[in-house]
């Protein structure tokens, strides 16, 4: 049995939008927004893929996959100035973006690619983590699951 494990990243820190409304033709459709996250995640997964095995790997149909999506964000400038820099990041940061709507834009942009159906997906871990340092906000991603050997 082989596990495979693909680790990537976006420099985009974004969360599922909702479907918007079309008042005259009475239909849902999905944001530009978000389509374009979804198309960006999942050229990032082919990427890590080739990178790793030379490849896309993707689970097949009844495998079971694991999903961890780390979402990092930059320590808003209403902290206040007195905190030590030690401290900053042990402070739980509880703002914007909902860690539920981020794993749910991976999860999206994965479908399909990683996995052919997000009903494969049975362990999801998700956190959102804060920076004191000057880096772009942005979301790590892995995506695990087991394959017999051929």
């Amino acid at each position: 049995m082989t596990r495979y494990t693909i680790e990537f990243s976006v420099n985009f820190l974004q969360g599922k939008q909702r479907p918007r409304f079309n008042g005259k033709t009475k239909t849902a459709y999905t944001p530009d927004e978000t389509k374009q996250a979804e198309y960006e995640i999942g050229v990032a997964y082919k990427g890590a893929s080739i990178r790793r095995y030379g490849r896309v790997v993707k689970a097949p149909k009844g495998v079971p996959v694991a999903v961890r999506v780390d979402c990092y964000t930059k320590a808003p400038k209403s902290w206040p100035k007195w905190l030590p820099k030690w401290l900053k990041p042990r402070m739980p940061f509880t703002k914007k973006i909902d860690v539920d709507n981020a794993l749910k834009l991976s999860m999206d942009g994965m479908n399909g690619i990683a996995y052919d159906d997000d009903a494969q997906v049975i362990a999801v871990h998700a956190f959102k983590h804060d920076m004191t340092e000057d880096t772009c906000d942005r979301m790590e991603m892995t995506v695990q699951f087991d394959l017999e050997d051929e």
